[in-house]
């Protein structure tokens, strides 16, 4: 069902109140009377193209003062309808039911801005999305849908920033509304599973429905970051409810965190084709155009000095572009334009040993002291080299490579996709891409299949971090198996591409050991070893206090207590989880708060976003010392 606002106004003192036909109900919402009146619609995706407007304003006697009507969402539908209740209609539950509003939740909707194609196409360069959006443009475009009906050759899985998500999804809801692949503007954002109703795909029929899934880090320090949305688990279990609605409603899945291998793995899951529509860091090309089309823009003529600071064979993030312009504009300013201030200067920032955002990300989060004190050596290690070199002095070709110890939880993973990015942003390597992979990717089933699977995760990795979870997994009970074969061609890439990628293993310290002495040649290639140790209580708490600060929520004093005990019992186990198990214990209280607040009598925002130490009041999930012998 889609929906609309049409204002009309009223010729004669014939109005009708409500009419109700098999493609549309509408009904008055202001009380009846000569001059402006302002129509609800309620229209059948089938018929929403058929130029209704004209149609139902002649059988209620209105005279329409726009030949278009103004989608809106199902909430603002519901609240016409409540402002006509007890004027215009008998039984507006009556209407409700018939509508199929009840029981729907309340989800976020809005309709999606309307954007011509050139629209789409320009943002989609200044974006830097345009290598994935504007082939798509091209499918979407080729060949408009004129059979009447509605078909979804393929969906979509968008990887953004949030900033961003909203104008792209908007590009996207134009172009396929306008070749008539939806029939409606109205975008349904599902942020958790209690969201996922069969009703409310039902009533999105012919509109889009976009599912925010946040695989996170795979490391539970991570979680505080998390955008909202669902974990990889449980966009897994609502598999086959997205399977049975692809054929009436568009999905778009848009996606923060995790690897290629997750959408990939997500991807095989699906029973339609999905594209990806993600942001693709500039070539040298792409950022020369990139820089052109900002100078074209401002209307100063661009030089050689707009290009200076770009070099061949690497890539560039908008981020880095913009401060590339600014300072080429701000320089064209004072020199070409106003010269009277061509001694005023920008005052210098101080200079850092390590440069960008995510080496400031790196440094914010809670402990990990000795992770950062070596990752951070190791980066200027690297600069180093690469300075040497620049300056013609003659330099080996250091090992690149590192190991990364320690338990689960501990922010491995975190650390890892951090890293790639500080060593791109310092041009160690060009790109700031992580490859996350386990024995599963890397050991083949049969002979012969092992070592092409590794040199594909090369591949995928190249230029950027090969991450290697679980290392030691790959160790046989025996020699000269799979897990051999695929160790073997690993060192036998990683000396082939040292240039070219870095690749860090990971697992638990004595595992790794003795994975490092299984071939001679992997000890001698990996230049750092980087401990995560296990947190502690206090910093357990400060990753709570995170975490619920993330989510809007705040922790009474009370509730803080409660999970200082926990945290202080948690931290005397063996393997308890770390970061993973403070997310959990956040879950499980988010669950209890749920069921407390619907005792209330009453509901206010600051008990909607409070937890307090009867939410935290459960066994915590620790591990069981198994206990010897036979028990009763």
């Amino acid at each position: 069902m889609n929906f609309y606002r049409i204002k009309a106004v009223l010729e004669d003192e014939q109005e009708l109140s409500l009419l109700e036909t098999p493609e549309f109900t509408a009904f008055t919402t202001g009380i009846p009377r000569l001059g402006d009146n302002e129509l609800a619609v309620a229209v059948r995706p089938e018929f929403s193209n058929n130029g209704f407007v004209e149609k139902i304003c002649a059988e209620m006697g209105l005279k329409p003062l726009s030949d278009e009507a103004e989608e809106v969402t199902v909430h603002e539908f519901e609240r016409m309808l409540l402002r006509a209740d007890g004027r215009v209609l008998s039984d507006s539950s009556r209407l409700e039911r018939a509508l199929g509003l009840r029981d729907l939740g309340r989800f976020n909707e809005f309709v999606a801005d309307r954007l011509s194609r050139e629209e789409i196409s320009q943002r989609a360069f200044e974006l830097m999305y345009g290598k994935t959006l504007l082939p798509e443009l091209e499918r979407i475009y080729a060949r408009p849908n004129t059979t009447g009906r509605i078909f979804h050759p393929a969906h979509y899985i968008l990887r953004c920033r949030e900033d961003e998500k909203r104008e792209l999804i908007s590009g996207l809801i134009s172009a396929l509304y306008e070749n008539r692949r939806l029939v409606s503007m109205r975008c349904c954002e599902l942020n958790n599973t209690r969201d996922f109703k069969q009703k409310l795909f039902d009533m999105m029929r012919g509109a889009a429905v976009i599912i925010n899934v946040d695989y996170g880090d795979n490391d539970g320090e991570s979680a505080f970051r998390r955008s909202r949305g669902m974990d990889g688990e449980d966009i897994k279990q609502l598999i086959p409810i997205i399977n049975c609605n692809l054929r009436n409603v568009l999905i778009i899945i848009a996606v923060s965190g995790g690897s290629e291998n997750n959408i990939e793995e997500l991807k095989t899951r699906l029973d339609a084709p999905f594209v990806t529509i993600e942001y693709e860091n500039a070539d040298y090309e792409g950022a020369r155009s990139y820089l052109s089309a900002l100078a074209e823009k401002s209307g100063l003529k661009r030089d050689n000095e707009l290009f200076a600071e770009l070099k061949e064979g690497r890539k560039y993030g908008k981020s880095e572009i913009l401060s590339m312009y600014n300072q080429w504009y701000n320089q064209k300013l004072r020199t070409d334009i106003f010269p009277q201030y061509a001694q005023v200067r920008k005052a210098a920032a101080p200079k850092e040993s390590v440069k960008s955002d995510a080496a400031q990300s790196l440094r914010s989060m809670v402990g990990l002291n000795r992770a950062k004190e070596v990752i951070f050596r190791a980066v200027n290690f690297y600069r180093m080299n690469s300075t040497f070199k620049s300056l013609g002095k003659t330099v080996g070709r250091p090992a690149m490579h590192m190991v990364f110890t320690g338990n689960p939880g501990t922010a491995k993973t975190t650390v890892a996709r951090l890293f790639a990015q500080i060593l791109k942003d310092n041009d160690i390597i060009t790109e700031g891409r992580l490859v996350e992979v386990g024995r599963a990717d890397l050991v083949g089933k049969y002979v012969g299949h092992t070592a092409p699977l590794v040199r594909n995760a090369f591949d995928k990795a190249d230029g950027g971090v090969l991450f290697i979870d679980e290392a030691y997994s790959l160790l046989d009970d025996k020699g000269g198996m799979f897990g051999d074969e695929a160790i073997n061609t690993i060192v036998q890439e990683m000396e082939n591409r040292r240039d070219k990628l870095i690749v860090i293993f990971a697992g638990y310290k004595n595992e790794m050991e003795r994975f490092l002495d299984r071939n001679p040649g992997l000890r001698s290639r990996v230049a750092f070893t980087v401990p995560f140790e296990d947190y502690g209580p206090g910093e357990l708490m400060d990753i709570a206090r995170l975490m619920a600060k993330s989510g809007g929520n705040e922790l009474e004093p009370s509730a803080e207590i409660r999970l200082n005990e926990i945290f202080a019992r948690a931290a005397k186990e063996k393997n308890f989880g770390n970061g993973r198990f403070v997310r959990s214990l956040m879950e499980k209280a988010e669950i209890n708060r749920a069921s407390r607040l619907t005792e209330a009598d009453s509901l206010t925002l600051e008990m909607l976003g409070t937890f307090t130490a009867d939410d935290f009041d459960f066994a915590p999930a620790l591990p069981q010392k198994r206990p010897l012998g036979f028990n009763a």
